[in-house]
């Protein structure tokens, strides 16, 4: 979500730096600096743009200790109906009354 956010600011940023260059041109007696100004807004806006829409997103984080379904070919231990601790995740042998993780009984 910060990554659309980050876009946004960046296409609205290079918007006004647009809208300030035209200002500044089209003022009687114009001043360089705020042309200059003008023409660097717009060069950053554009590469912070250039650089959000380069990063690729990171996949999500799967976090295999809170597993409730087994792997394909992975046995199911007898404990629970599916083979892990309904409270965590772990995996859990048949002879498990409580779970060696978070220690809650089976």
């Amino acid at each position: 979500m910060a990554s659309r956010m980050g876009i946004v600011f960046s296409v609205l940023f290079i918007l006004f730096a647009i809208f300030w260059t035209v200002i500044a041109v089209s003022m009687p007696g114009p001043s360089p600096i705020f042309v200059l100004f003008g023409i660097l807004f717009i060069m950053l806006a554009v590469y912070r743009l250039f650089i959000l829409l380069r990063k690729a997103p990171e996949p999500p984080r799967v976090d295999t200790a809170f597993r409730t379904v087994p792997d394909e070919g992975e046995p199911v231990h007898r404990a629970s109906p599916n083979g892990y601790c309904p409270y965590c995740g772990t995996p859990l042998d048949s002879d498990y009354e409580y779970c060696p993780l978070c220690g809650k009984r089976i």
